[in-house]
Parts: C-alpha cells; structure tokens; sequence
C-alpha cells in the first residue's frame, strides 16, 4: 500500500458535522439539486395540455418512468465510473449538464412535439436528466465518507437523506405554485425552467468549493476496465440472496410509490376539485409523510429487529394507501349518486 493510499489521521477533522466545512457544503449541493430533481414536473405537464387531460395520469406515470428508469440501467456503469474517475468532478459535471438540458426543456419538448413524438416528448429530456442524476448519486455516497470521520457516517447519510426528501418536499410545492402563477398571468412558465436551472448551478458552485485537500484517504481498486468489474458486481449480488431480496422488495415499494405519485394530479383535480398548486401541495405531503417516517425509525428503530423494521414500513405504506382509497371513495360517492 503506498502512502497516498494509507487512510489519513482523522485528527483533522472536525468533531462536529456541522463545523465540517466539507461535509456542509456536499450536503448543501445534493439537497439544492433534490430540489431540481423534480420542479420541473408540473410545467412539463402543463406543456402536455395540464390536467385538463383526461389521461393526465398517463403523463405523469411517463415523466416518473423516464426520470428513474437510469437509475437501475445505469448503476452498473455509473459505479464503476465513481472508482475510476474524480467523484467531485463528475457531480459537477452532472450538475452543470442538467443545468443546460433543464433550462431549454420547453425548446427540447417543442421541438420533439413537432416531429410527431406526442406525449413521448417528454421522455427524452426527462430521462437525460435522470441518467445524469443516476452518475451523481454514486459519486456523492463514495465521496461522503473521505470527508468526515468514520464515526460520523450514519448521522451523515441521516441528515443527507433527510435534506434531500426536505429539497423532495420544496421542488413539488414551489413547481406546482409556479405553475399555478403561470396559469394566472403573473409569471411566464419559462421561468420554472430558468429556476430548475439556478438550483443545478448553485449546487455546482457549492461542491467546488469543497476543498479535497482536507480529506480521509481511503484506499480502494481502481478498476483497469470495464467489463470485469461490472461482471464481478453481478456476481456478488447472485450470490448474496439477501441483497436480492432487498432489491427486489425495494423495487416493488418504490414501484408502488411511482403508482400513487402517478395519479395525484388527477386525484387532486377530480376528487378534491384542485389544480396544479394543489397538486404540488399533494406531491409535498408525501414527502412529509417520507420524512416523517425516517424520523420515527431513526428514533425507535434500532430498538427493533430488522425484519420487523421491514414489515412496519411496508404494513405502514399500505395502511395508508387504504386510508386515501377510503377518502377517494367517499368523495365520489356523491359525484357517482349524481351522474345516475
């Protein structure tokens, strides 16, 4: 092991996340670019037709589809590009690449609109997007743990996940408040495009500023080609059958989650009679109930068994999901009684 490659002292290091210069300004970037992530949804819809649509679920499954699709096809790859190049670099990279497709989404759509791509038009853009997104989040999680010490880590990826369900939460209310603006005359719709683009770039300027100097040395491989490291992340999965079912539990759970966010427009516009910034208000309260949830397991969960952790969040999940069918039901129970 050469000396580049010994872990540095952490003597260094504050003993306070807070006063980690570093540490700030990473966490900082990722929950100002979780804004971003998502503000530009509600416009997207509304360059579609809004929801007066009847099939307005049908667009907001397709633009959660194109969103997080990259994720899981491009792990692999975005992995393996984490060890082999600047972690620090490629966030920036990313950042500043979806700072310029974000802010000319409206050209993008139009112009794909015209060439008879109909609703698929927005697919394109939005899955450019979460393909960058999908390079950012590996380099982010490997870049974390050489700028604070090790004791620190969990309440690190704690307050990390939190801020970005927090930037989650923002990018729902302030896109569908936007929109709302637009649809009143006070505020163009380009300017939710212009504002998606901000956040990429003050998320940008943030992890420039980050000093790598001031970091934990961590040794690890860098990978000398692509295919063996790709096929020896394979294997280990395989091999693992706990790993598997998380993945595949994770997938159903999420799968589910992208259903409910998926008819939200078209529930706050039939049952609750609302528009885009209630729409926006709903896509937050998720988020909240998100939070909240994370909240209530870091308090009580290390007290409980894993498996029993498991099976409280996803009996939670359902739970509530059967109290918003209830609600939906007893809204159109008198909608229903008038249309016989």
């Amino acid at each position: 092991m050469s000396a580049d490659d010994r872990p540095a002292t952490t003597a260094a290091l504050p003993a306070l996340l807070i006063r980690n210069r570093n540490f700030v300004l990473l966490w900082a970037a990722y929950g100002i670019s979780a804004v971003g992530d998502h503000l530009s949804e509600m416009a997207l819809i509304k360059e579609l037709g809004g929801l007066e649509r009847p099939d307005v679920t049908r667009i907001q499954a397709l633009i959660t589809f194109a969103f997080f699709a990259p994720f899981p096809l491009m792990a692999p790859l975005a992995g393996w590009w984490a060890d082999r190049f600047s972690r620090k670099w490629t966030m920036i990279g990313t950042d500043l690449i979806r700072a310029a497709i974000v802010i000319n989404f409206a050209v993008a759509v139009g112009l794909l609109l015209a060439r008879g791509l109909g609703d698929y038009a927005v697919v394109l853009p939005v899955a450019a997007t979460g393909a960058l997104a999908a390079f950012f989040s590996p380099a982010r999680k490997a870049l974390l743990p050489t700028l604070i010490r090790e004791d620190q880590l969990v309440r690190a990826n704690a307050m990390i996940a939190a801020l970005g369900t927090i930037g989650t939460i923002v990018s729902a209310v302030l896109g569908g408040w936007l929109v709302g603006l637009a649809e009143r005359g006070h505020l163009p719709l380009v300017w939710t495009y212009r504002l998606d683009a901000l956040t990429f770039l003050i998320s940008a300027a943030l992890l420039v500023a980050i000093d790598l100097r001031r970091t934990r040395r961590l040794s690890h491989a860098r990978p000398h080609g692509l295919l063996r490291p790709l096929a020896e992340g394979f294997r280990y999965v395989r091999s693992h059958r706990r790993v598997v079912g998380l993945i595949g539990l994770s997938t159903v759970f999420w799968a589910s989650a992208g259903v409910v966010i998926s008819v939200v427009p078209a529930l706050v516009r039939d049952v609750f009679g609302g528009g885009f910034q209630e729409a926006g208000l709903y896509r937050g309260l998720i988020g909240i109930g998100l939070a909240s949830g994370a909240a209530f397991m870091s308090a009580v969960g290390p007290a409980m068994p894993l498996q029993l952790r498991v099976l409280s969040g996803v009996a939670g999940g359902a739970f509530w999901m059967l109290l918003l069918a209830i609600a939906c039901a007893v809204k159109l129970g008198p909608l229903a009684v008038g249309v016989a």
